[in-house]
Order: C-alpha cells, then structure tokens, then sequence
C-alpha cells in the first residue's frame, strides 16, 4: 500500500469475469453461426452438383431409367467428401440420408422422364435455409419442381392440404406422403410459385427432430 500497489477489487473482479463470459458466449455463438451457413453453402452446392452430373451422364438418354442412389455409387456423380455407409447408405452434409430416384411424368405417360434428389432429416433450420432460397428454375439448371415435407407437429399442418395433384406433369405418388404437411413449387401451376416465400416455407419446414425432408425434381 505504501508503494501505491494493491490488488483486484471484488466489484473489478466480478466485471471482468462477466466481459469474459460475454465475449466467450458471443465468439461460441459466432461459430456456430459461421458453421450454419457454411453448411447451407455446402448442402446447396451439392444438390447443384449432383443435379448437373447426372444430366451430363445421361446427356443423349432419352430418360432416367433406372438411375437409383446405389446405381450412381460408381458413376462420379457425388461429391468425393460424400461416402457411403456401412449398409451402403448414402448422407449428406448434415448426416441425413439422401436419395436419387426417376420419376414419371404420369400425364403423358412417360417413364423415368425426371430424376429426383431427395434430403431427408433435416433440422427445421436447415430446411428453412435450403427451402427459401432462391432456387434457380429454368431451363438450363433443370429444376421443375420442389416438395418439402414435415410430419405435422399443430392442427395447422394437418389441416394442409395433399397438393400431389397440384403439380403439373409430376407423379402424383411422388408427393403421397398421408398425414404430413405440405409446401411446394411447380413449374406449371401449384400453390406456390419459385420462390417459396420464407412464411410459407416456415410453416411446411415445422418439424422436430431432424424429421424435414426436400426433395427437388429435375429434367
């Protein structure tokens, strides 16, 4: 004391501790922000990828007969980071499963005329992130329909109605899913077009634990 020197006061004390806790919170929930939209970044681009490699392997194809999340395995149509499972199952980036199936155009009775690449698992979050976006839908990328489903967690979404038959020239068996609710986007005709605003997709993107599913339809 007589050189003037002393310690923390506890008043000194409690105020550091408290910039810590509050720089430590706010740094943690910056990462996990950060890793969220790197992930929405990755679960895009791999939807993209995947829809345009199988378009330049069966270019000259007159459908996609055939085409299956197994047949690919082998094709170098998914990303090298992606592997398959133990039971062959084949995840995406936020380690849900994920299906490549065709699809009929039921209307002019043509087999296999679409393929279809399928997330299933995914936190409402992330089907929020994934359903909003502005999803390019024309001719060159291929995208002609988009579904995202969640098991009904209100009687709001049990009260959505089956919109299977709203989408124009897609299999109506494609979007059978009884008892679940429903958003979704057609090119020709639906309940709502591409975009999806973000209110509409909130409400199909009600799920919990990791039960969402998106599926986009491709020519």
């Amino acid at each position: 004391m007589k050189n003037n020197e002393y310690g923390w006061t506890l008043t000194e004390m409690i105020c550091t501790l408290v910039v810590i806790a509050l720089i430590t919170i706010i740094s943690f929930y910056g990462y996990v922000e950060a890793m969220h939209r790197y992930k929405t970044v990755k679960m895009t681009d791999l939807v993209v990828s995947v829809a345009s490699n199988i378009q330049t392997k069966y270019m000259g194809y007159p459908d996609y007969l055939g085409i299956s999340t197994d047949r690919i395995k082998n094709m170098e149509i998914i990303p090298s980071d992606l592997k398959y499972n133990k039971a062959q199952a084949l995840h995406h980036y936020m380690d849900g499963r994920l299906e490549i199936f065709s699809v009929d155009d039921v209307k002019k009775n043509i087999e296999a005329e679409y393929f279809a690449i399928r997330f299933e698992n995914l936190s409402s979050d992330m089907c929020f992130e994934l359903g909003s976006l502005k999803w390019d839908n024309n001719m060159t990328s291929g995208l002609i329909a988009m579904e995202i489903v969640a098991k009904p967690q209100d009687a709001e979404n049990k009260e959505m109605n089956n919109v299977g038959e709203y989408c124009t020239g897609i299999d109506a068996d494609l979007f059978a899913a009884p008892n679940r609710g429903y958003a979704i986007a057609c090119k020709n005709g639906s309940r709502q077009a591409f975009p999806i605003t973000p209110r509409y997709t909130w409400k199909a993107c009600n799920c919990t634990e990791n039960t969402c599913m998106i599926t986009w339809v491709y020519k």
